[in-house]
């Protein structure tokens, strides 16, 4: 019986980040209807690519993290806060998924106590497999 493999970072993760970076306004607009009265797009975008390393050590990965993307982002209504859109792309069945997404989300507002909204693109050919909360009994 062979053991099963861990997933390898895919030319289409390559190309997923590169879309998410380049195309990130419209990404926006796609995602929420009012992109454009919201957020300040203009003033652009700061991808925390290193922050987001920062909180998940390489001794913590099971599997590389090359496509998750960190994004700040300010809302049009000129004040100071900003909102932290954690974006990941998920191109296979992954059992422990909400709970990574969740590790994500704590640790992110842990270190910089801002809102924080959490995208999954699942890109994987499952049909079955939309896990939507993470929840521990």
């Amino acid at each position: 019986m062979l053991a099963p493999t861990k997933p390898t970072v895919q030319k289409g993760d390559l190309l997923w980040k590169g879309i998410v970076e380049d195309l990130f306004a419209d990404f926006l607009r796609f995602f929420f209807a009012d992109a454009d009265d919201k957020f300040d797009i203009d003033k652009g975008f700061e991808f925390l690519d290193k922050e987001l390393h920062e909180i998940t050590p390489a001794h913590e990965l099971r599997h590389p993290r090359f496509v998750d993307k960190l994004v700040k982002l300010w809302y049009k209504d000129g004040a100071e806060k900003w909102l932290l859109l954690h974006v990941e792309v998920q191109g296979y069945v992954d059992n422990h998924f909400p709970a990574r997404m969740f590790t994500y989300f704590y640790r992110i507002y842990d270190k910089f106590q801002q809102e924080i909204t959490s995208l999954a693109i699942f890109t994987d050919n499952d049909d079955d497999y939309h896990p939507d909360r993470y929840k521990r009994d």
